[in-house]
């Protein structure tokens, strides 16, 4: 049960009504006022509420469970098939947490892992507390480094041997690479702004530092600060000229006559139907397509002032 912001404000005493009602059932009772915290405070809450229905579980060897999804990310399926590829033959995916259903959720402590994407390490301590679960805290696989560390680190806590080679997937990424190579010459220390959740950010960051080679002049933490407008001021006064976040900030790149790229919740002007994820392996090429694209797209609107690159 689920109490917004009317309830809390009303002091509704709906939820003492609802455990009095319940009979045999457990109700499960979440505090969720809007203007009591963010979403992944919420999402976090809500799993340590869970957690009391959570029994220990005969672990499942090479199983893993992914800490800091939500089913409404932009892309969240494709990205989710995308870590499955990258895993397979190292870790199967036991759980997705808080994206999966209540019965895989409650199926969690049957993982001889966690993955915690950063921004979730009280879950993962948590689990290790009340289960005796490891986890590993990692960032977001955005890009090939990003992605071979991940596979590497999930290998190496589950005493498996590293993979030495370069599989299918990163043999096809790189050889993407090499064909675009003259776009991302292009592109090469093009400042930009990214505004992005805790989960995501370190992860596109450094994906776009150290592999695209741009200059990220603005990297901010949405996760941490609602205050949109301190973003706002912080871009207006960077050489920033892009722009990567919610759909909530596309404004802000009109304003600034600058290209925008929607990459995390909430998105309201794309749909993301398609398996073509941004993370691991599999989605480095998607993204880089779709930075590319973005570019491209402001350039045959006919006001590029702001980008002196040459991408034709």
């Amino acid at each position: 049960m689920l109490t917004g912001c009317v309830p809390y404000l009303m002091n509704d005493d709906g939820c003492t009504l609802a455990q009095s009602s319940a009979n045999a059932a457990k109700v499960f009772i979440i505090n969720a006022a809007g203007f009591k915290g963010n979403s992944s405070e919420g999402a976090i809450a809500a799993l340590n509420t869970l957690m009391d229905a959570m029994s220990p579980k005969e672990v499942i060897c090479g199983s893993i469970n992914l800490i800091g999804m939500f089913s409404d990310d932009y892309r969240a399926e494709a990205d989710l098939s995308g870590l499955a590829s990258m895993l397979d033959g190292i870790a199967k995916v036991n759980a997705v947490l808080p994206y999966d259903t209540f019965a895989h959720v409650l199926n969690a402590p049957a993982a001889e892992l966690n993955v915690v994407f950063e921004g979730f390490e009280t879950v993962g301590k948590t689990l290790a507390n009340l289960f005796g679960t490891p986890y590993v805290t990692l960032p977001y696989p955005y890009g090939l480094k990003n992605s071979r560390n991940f596979v590497n680190v999930i290998a190496q806590k589950l005493h498996l041997p590293a993979p030495s080679n370069p599989g299918g997937d990163e043999l096809c990424a790189l050889k993407q690479m090499r064909v675009i190579r003259q776009y991302l010459n292009d592109i090469k220390d093009m400042p930009i702004a990214i505004m992005l959740d805790k989960v995501r950010l370190s992860g596109l960051s450094s994906f776009l530092r150290n592999e695209l080679g741009l200059s990220v002049e603005v990297a901010f933490d949405v996760t941490n600060s609602t205050d949109q407008v301190d973003f706002e001021k912080t871009v207006q006064n960077s050489n920033a000229i892009m722009l990567v976040g919610s759909s909530l900030v596309r404004t802000l790149s009109e304003r600034l006559d600058i290209p925008f790229l929607p990459l995390t919740h909430p998105v309201l002007d794309r749909i993301a139907i398609s398996k073509n994820g941004y993370a691991g392996f599999v989605g480095v090429i998607n993204l880089i397509e779709d930075i590319l694209n973005a570019i491209l797209e402001y350039r045959t609107r006919g006001t590029h002032n702001k980008l002196g690159f040459g991408v034709k």
